[in-house]
């Protein structure tokens, strides 16, 4: 059941609709952003006699993590940031929905238990929601390796990763497990947010108010703390990226996916309610 599920899952034109949108951001991140403040100043510089110089006190100019924009303030990755909760959810975190609608699910549990459907289900929303929340990352890392090579990173003014931020060691001292730990926290932060929509789709029919539901959430909390509490550090869109994640706010973080999930009971009541689920 968990292969049927996994393969409706990736096998769609909407999952290679939101790959595709992501490739080009990463594109536009790399070489609109990056190409135009580095790769002109790396060139400028190269032609001059204090070149020597200049690669001496900004090492990390040969860096992967110079121009990926995971790394960086940039001005896609944060427009990317604001479209992820509708983009993690399209591929597939409304076929809950649609299967009660077109009475999939009555023929489906024919062939197998409820609880199999339902765990299924979970399993395959919450991985291809979470890895569409990370090919942006992925996509544009990539592309970055192929003209810088992944060397020692040295602090700079220039990273989002700062002396508050969770894991900042680990980022001079061991970029490659950092950036392990960072795609496997994006990984999960976009799958925890997305199954939301299995929960709403047991409580509400309309499939737009169930595509919208992880953009609300996000987006209202977003508008609590900037708002209200004054905290920019404390909402959504911070802590989405592991660079802006610090300790005082793990606990919020926390809080923020005991929430996700806390919505999804209705839908695991559902799963573990005896009498089979009959839909109009």
């Amino acid at each position: 059941m968990l292969q049927l599920e996994l393969k409706r899952a990736f096998r769609n034109y909407r999952f290679a609709f939101v790959t595709i949108v992501n490739f080009i951001f990463a594109l536009i991140a790399l070489f609109y952003e990056s190409k135009t403040e580095l790769f002109m100043q790396f060139e400028k510089y190269k032609q001059s006699e204090i070149f020597n110089l200049y690669i001496s006190k900004t090492k990390d100019i040969d860096s992967v993590m110079y121009v990926w924009p995971g790394a960086l303030l940039s001005f896609t990755f944060n427009v990317v940031l604001y479209i992820l909760p509708l983009l993690c959810v399209f591929p597939f975190a409304l076929s809950y929905s649609k299967d009660i609608k077109t009475n999939y699910i009555d023929k489906i549990l024919v062939k197998t238990s409820k609880k199999k459907y339902y765990l299924s289900k979970f399993i395959a929303v919450f991985i291809s929601s979470g890895i569409v929340g990370i090919q942006f990352l992925l996509f544009s890392f990539i592309i970055s390796a192929l003209f810088f090579p992944i060397d020692t990173v040295f602090p700079t003014g220039r990273y989002l990763i700062s002396n508050v931020s969770v894991l900042s060691n680990l980022f001079y001292e061991h970029t490659w497990l950092y950036l392990l730990i960072y795609f496997v926290y994006e990984f999960l932060f976009w799958g925890i947010l997305s199954v939301i929509c299995l929960g709403i789709s047991c409580i509400e029919n309309n499939i737009f108010m169930i595509a919208i539901a992880p953009f609300v959430l996000y987006f209202f909390i977003n508008s609590l703390t900037l708002w209200i509490l004054g905290k920019w550090e404390f909402s959504p869109k911070e802590i989405a990226s592991l660079p802006n994640l610090r300790i005082n706010t793990v606990p919020l973080l926390l809080c923020f996916w005991l929430i996700c999930l806390l919505i999804t009971i209705p839908y695991w009541v559902r799963c573990f309610k005896k009498d089979k689920i009959l839909e109009d």
